[in-house]
């Protein structure tokens, strides 16, 4: 599956050429003006019930009953959807941010990108995360908390290089 997926090289282009077609003139121009669209999104409260029907539709899947969840919802009063699913909502900024981007032209029609960006549901279960990943690269800056770090993966590599080479130079006592 992962094969067939990352080597369909139309895909993610045919995606893009539908999410430009239901653009309204908005234009995004980078990476700080993509992720405020987003933010502003998860925080328009007559954008919530939308947002929550996606969520649903796109991770509802099996057993999932969508009209109880809108109960509870709808008992919660109506809350921002960070207060009533923070891990949903998380999931939903990583798409809307992928989708925005590709729309945009933010971010490219690579055939690995779509897998690549599941990787980035994880984010909040790690205090580390780190990628040489070009995608991992523009966007885990924009989804991590204050208290996670993201570490580019040839740094990482770099700095394990580093420590192995200052222990071995110190002998046996920098090794114990």
């Amino acid at each position: 599956l992962w094969r067939t997926l990352t080597t369909q090289e139309n895909l993610l282009k045919n995606l893009q050429a539908i999410l430009k077609s239901n653009k309204n003139g908005e234009k995004i121009r980078n990476l700080d003006e993509l992720n405020a669209k987003v933010e502003s999104d998860l925080n328009d409260y007559s954008k919530q019930e939308r947002l929550l029907v996606f969520l649903i539709d796109n991770y509802g899947e099996g057993e999932i009953d969508g009209g109880l969840i809108f109960e509870r919802y709808l008992s919660e009063g109506r809350p921002l959807l960070k207060d009533f699913a923070p891990y949903a909502t998380h999931c939903i900024k990583v798409d809307l941010l992928f989708h925005y981007g590709l729309m945009h032209e933010v971010i490219g029609t690579r055939p690995t990108n779509r897998v690549d960006l599941e990787y980035l549901y994880y984010l909040p279960f790690c205090n580390i995360f780190t990628s040489n990943d070009k995608l991992h690269k523009l966007l885990a800056p924009l989804l991590i908390r204050e208290n996670q770090k993201f570490i580019i993966g040839q740094e990482l590599k770099n700095d394990f290089k580093n420590i192995v080479e200052h222990l071995e130079s110190g002998g046996d006592e920098l090794m114990k």
